[in-house]
């Protein structure tokens, strides 16, 4: 089966995930192309994402993308500029986001005698925002079926023609029961049988199972640098830790906008000895941190726009690597981490609470050990690549309506 992923941005060294299924769906025998509506500009290329960079399909340059744009407007007038209506319509109040999904209507035409010529199966986006828009677009102009995951920024802060997507897709998903609730109650609509949950997962075979033989003392974080991964609420408990005599070492791996800040209130705490920013890497190094770690700190918390995580799958893979995990009350963390059986989890923005809860877990190895064998089970049951990429394969299949299972 031909399955088009249209994305974003491909490669993107935080979307690992995205690679992760399609991995998983190509080792399941589908053929798995890229449809990316921005060229890439990453310099870091995970390892994983490195197989389907030249299946990866761009727009042309402008003189070749405004051509084939046109042809293939002028030959559906009609449905084009309705398409372009219901944008302009349900956007005109937020004019980064319309320009932005004009931009993305049009890239979406020029690409389409490319889709024609691949001529997939199925068509499926991640990101409720402009993949999926460009996904809609795209499948109506050439009739073939499309679906799309939402996750969390997509759905939290924004609206992109949702109840339109949802109707006019095959089927869609959403990563989490909270974000199927919050969707239902948001949009007045009865989900039930228009949107499945498959969770993001992690590959079992590449995160191995250690518990015994790590460090005693070392807090790991990983994430991208933004407000939601509630990193500055870990740097505070960490000041709090050190005012306790605590010994301990932090590593906060990843990169992002707010990187210059979290430096300055490292230096501000004194905590230089503590809390070392070490930057994006490959995911193998990633891994050789995962395995010797003491213990996994994710405490997500929810911006004053309303922004959160979804569930981190950094959470995932530290928890089917056998770190002991704490993190917060967040969206759907708590169907990830069952607090005071497979983790901890406290109240987002409390760092009194994240210090005693990294404390208990630093001086105490029974607790960590208990965690640690839960969490994998967990992981293992719910969370595996395979086990949620089939789900997903499932529904693409011709003969599944996914709507009316």
């Amino acid at each position: 089966m031909k399955i088009l992923y249209i994305v974003s941005l491909f490669p993107c060294w935080s979307e690992t995930f995205i690679v992760r299924e399609m991995k998983s769906l190509r080792d399941a025998g589908a053929d798995i192309s890229v449809l990316s509506l921005k060229r890439a500009k990453e310099k870091l290329i995970q390892s994983d994402a490195k197989e389907f960079v030249t299946e990866v399909m761009y727009s042309g340059g402008l003189v070749e993308l405004n051509v084939h744009a046109i042809i293939s407007f002028l030959k559906r007038p009609l449905l084009n500029t309705g398409l372009l209506l219901s944008i302009i319509f349900k956007l005109i109040n937020k004019p980064v986001s319309l320009l932005k999904s004009i931009a993305t209507w049009w890239i979406s035409l020029s690409v389409i005698h490319k889709v024609k010529h691949l001529n997939p199966d199925h068509i499926h986006a991640h990101w409720a925002t402009y993949p999926s828009t460009s996904a809609m677009i795209i499948s109506k102009n050439l009739d073939i079926p499309f679906s799309f995951t939402s996750h969390a920024h997509d759905i939290f802060l924004e609206d992109h023609l949702l109840n339109k997507k949802i109707n006019s897709s095959k089927f869609s998903v959403t990563i989490s029961d909270y974000n199927k609730k919050r969707l239902s109650k948001q949009l007045q609509m009865n989900l039930e049988n228009k949107m499945h949950i498959v969770h993001c997962g992690v590959d079992l075979n590449s995160n191995t199972f250690i518990r015994d033989g790590r460090e005693s003392s070392t807090i790991l974080a990983v994430g991208r640098l933004d407000n939601i991964k509630g990193f500055s609420v870990l740097i505070n408990a960490c000041a709090e830790l050190a005012k306790n005599n605590q010994v301990f070492k932090c590593n906060i791996i990843g990169d992002g906008p707010l990187k210059e800040l979290l430096e300055q209130q490292i230096k501000d705490n004194k905590l230089e000895e503590y809390v070392e920013l070490v930057g994006v890497m490959p995911q193998e190094q990633v891994r050789n941190y995962l395995n010797t770690a003491t213990l996994f700190a994710l405490p997500s918390v929810i911006t004053k726009q309303g922004d959160m995580d979804g569930i981190p799958v950094a959470l995932m893979e530290a928890m089917a690597s056998g770190l002991p995990v704490i993190s917060t009350t967040v969206s759907g963390i708590p169907e990830l981490i069952h607090n005071d059986i497979n983790g901890l989890i406290v109240p987002p923005g409390d760092a009194h609470a994240l210090s005693e809860g990294i404390t208990k877990l630093l001086n105490n190895q029974s607790i960590r050990n208990q965690y640690s064998s839960a969490a994998r089970k967990t992981i293992e049951k719910d969370f595996s690549v395979n086990i949620e990429s089939d789900k997903l394969y499932q529904m693409f299949l011709p003969n599944k309506n996914a709507n009316n299972e």
